[in-house]
């Protein structure tokens, strides 16, 4: 029994959420030529480009496959890409021509270009490449070595440096002649930077940072922190900024006499691109965007990695909101924040300490300060201070939590289950202790809700609706129909109510549960929310005539007798909708267009925030993942 439940769990949520992997960095390229015009390259010929600053991106449609290892943006109309086998990539016209050339080289890593006409590129066995004339011509340069060179940088036309493992190929005069410079340290090396002729830095694992003053002859070792650290950009000799591992960013505004943390997130940060004191993006391991407009007091998200779908969402007014996630087969989750109504999210999950392997499903907050999220294994996050911090309780069960509701501050309810039936937890004080409620189910649990802290529903495997009219102490069965599993319910009082389910079921009462009339949608609704007895919405998703799973949002105007579909063929899956008034709504999800036969070999899970301000007439996608091309 245990293991056909987890079959039917496993395809359950693959439906809904999708599958992704990580092995690899996604985008392996970040580059900015200024505040509005960049580039980001990666895996399976993926680019795509911004002339906004980040706010908007445009992929580039193109025939290539390779894994683009590096990038750099010329201008608003040119940019420069580099693949792992060699071929030199120019962009035009914002992308709307391209032309190529084929170096015959593999391992190509990093790409440089200190004016429009000329360009390095190096990559295995010591190559060196050179263009003097805007990329029509290149030249093998001789390095003097048969190692693999990592990463390339000039400061001007004459004077640059090659990372070659633990030593530098410094030229001179443009790369006629390089020579080799041994950097005093035992710790890899994974980066290097110059901002003139002497000073430059260098940046490593275990936290190795750097200095030199004499154009690399000579370094001088500096202890800030112990991550690994592999991105430097700095804007002059002062001010410059390192990311590393577990969400680590430093910054220095004397030259590197003092660094300041600015750590974001746990992702390990593995780009930077700062084109001023103010502006700036670094890209992480999984596809992370980051932004900043103020030296990196404030980070907002531009992308939230192409491996986090979003499965929860919450506001508690028409400003401040949360939002979760994560994806199957990869650690950690993603929790983001709005001040703004949605326009710009930051990311919140910042435990440099603790690491947890976290599939968040469920989010309540009971104020602008307060909040829950639920998620698998047990998982229970909670914030007294708007998400700054969260802290993990401990309920003593690893059961999946899969959604958590409060009627007020003190009362709140969590359900879920995976071996042991349907699980229910109760709390009448506020989170600080939380105690069984017995369903007397075999199967798990998905939705709850209740009108008061008396009376509620819960919804979920082999289609039973199970109520109770004294806070959970008892639970008894209302509804049986076990052809389908039930996704969400919601009641407007204690008689109206609304049950989805996950085959297009959607089951209607009008005197509290006793009887319920059915009607069918060919769609997999997902969740369901009413702002009054007559107004509700569902969301969730639909296949394609390629078998796709597409978002859809069904609305009802006469208290869920009929349902129209009022978005169709959104192009992520949709798994929570939230109103906070007739009019302000939104709707999270995201699988990137999984097909329930299909399983990529790389990162394919991705994240949607949808928003309407006008009761869902129109939706407006205000937040979405930057998706890398299927591998053929």
């Amino acid at each position: 029994m245990k293991k056909f439940f987890f079959i039917l769990i496993t395809l359950f949520l693959f439906l809904l959420s999708g599958v992704c992997y990580s092995e690899d960095s996604v985008f392996c390229g970040l580059h900015f030529a200024d505040s509005l015009k960049g580039c980001v390259a990666g895996i399976n010929g993926t680019v795509y480009l911004t002339k906004d600053g980040g706010l908007t991106w445009k992929s580039l449609s193109w025939d290539s496959k390779d894994t683009l290892t590096d990038v750099y943006v010329i201008d608003e109309k040119e940019a420069w890409i580099l693949s792992d086998n060699g071929i030199i990539f120019h962009i035009k016209e914002e992308g709307r021509t391209w032309s190529s050339y084929n170096s015959r080289f593999s391992s190509m890593k990093s790409l440089y270009f200190p004016d429009k006409n000329n360009g390095w590129a190096c990559g295995g066995s010591g190559v060196i490449l050179h263009t003097s004339d805007g990329g029509a011509l290149w030249e093998k340069q001789k390095s003097g070595t048969d190692k693999n060179l990592l990463k390339i940088h000039f400061t001007d036309l004459n004077n640059g440096w090659i990372l070659e493992e633990n030593r530098l190929l410094h030229t001179a005069d443009g790369g006629k002649n390089w020579e080799i410079l041994n950097i005093d340290t035992s710790d890899y090396i994974n980066n290097i930077f110059f901002v003139d002729s002497k000073k430059g830095w260098a940046a490593g694992n275990k936290g190795t940072i750097l200095h030199t003053v004499d154009g690399g002859r000579s370094w001088e070792k500096l202890n800030v922190v112990s991550d690994n650290l592999y991105a430097i950009s700095f804007v002059d000799k002062e001010t410059g900024w390192i990311t590393g591992d577990d969400g680590t960013v430093l910054h220095t505004i004397d030259g590197g006499e003092n660094w300041t943390s600015q750590k974001t997130g746990r992702e390990k940060l593995i780009r930077a691109s700062f084109v001023d004191k103010n502006r700036g993006w670094i890209m992480g391991h999984e596809g992370t965007i980051l932004h900043t407009s103020d030296g990196g007091i404030t980070w907002k998200t531009q992308n939230s990695g192409t491996s986090k779908e979003l499965r929860g969402i919450h506001f508690t007014d028409s400003l401040n909101g949360w939002a979760a996630g994560s994806c199957f087969g990869i650690e950690g989750g993603t929790i983001l924040h709005t001040s703004d109504g949605g326009l710009t999210w930051e990311l919140q999950n910042t435990r440099p300490t603790e690491k947890y392997n976290e599939k968040l499903v469920g989010i309540y907050f009971t104020d602008k300060n307060t909040g829950w999220i639920a998620g698998f294994e047990g998982t229970l996050l909670h914030t007294s201070d708007g998400g700054k911090n969260w802290v993990k309780q401990n309920l003593g069960t690893d059961e999946d939590l899969m959604e958590v509701y409060f009627t007020d501050p003190l009362n709140g309810w969590i359900v879920g289950g995976r071996w042991d039936g349907g699980k229910i937890l109760h709390t009448d004080n506020g989170g600080i202790s939380w105690k069984n409620q017995i369903s007397s189910l075999p199967e798990a649990l998905m939705g709850i809700y209740f009108t008061d802290k008396e009376n509620g529903w819960a919804v979920g495997f082999d289609g039973i609706i199970i109520h109770t009219e004294d806070g959970g102490n008892t639970w008894k069965k209302q509804y049986e129909y076990k052809k389908e599993w039930l996704t969400s319910v919601y009641f407007t009082d204690k008689y109206k109510g609304c049950v989805t389910g996950v085959d297009g079921t959607i089951l209607r009462t009008t005197d509290g549960g006793l009887t319920w009339a059915m009607q069918k949608k060919d769609c997999m609704p997902a969740e369901v929310v009413f702002t009054d007895e007559k107004n509700g919405w569902i969301a969730g998703a639909r296949k394609n005539q390629d078998g796709k799973l597409l978002g859809i949002i069904l609305h009802t105007t006469d208290g869920g007798i009929n349902w129209e579909y009022q978005k169709e063929d959104i192009e992520e899956p949709l798994r929570e909708i939230y109103f906070t008034d007739s009019n302000t709504g939104w709707a999270c999800g995201g699988t990137s267009g999984y097909t329930e036969a299909q399983f990529n070999l790389h990162n394919d899970g991705s994240g949607i925030i949808v928003y309407t301000s006008d009761g869902g007439i129109t939706w407006e996608t205000v937040f979405k993942n930057l998706k890398p091309r299927k591998k053929q």
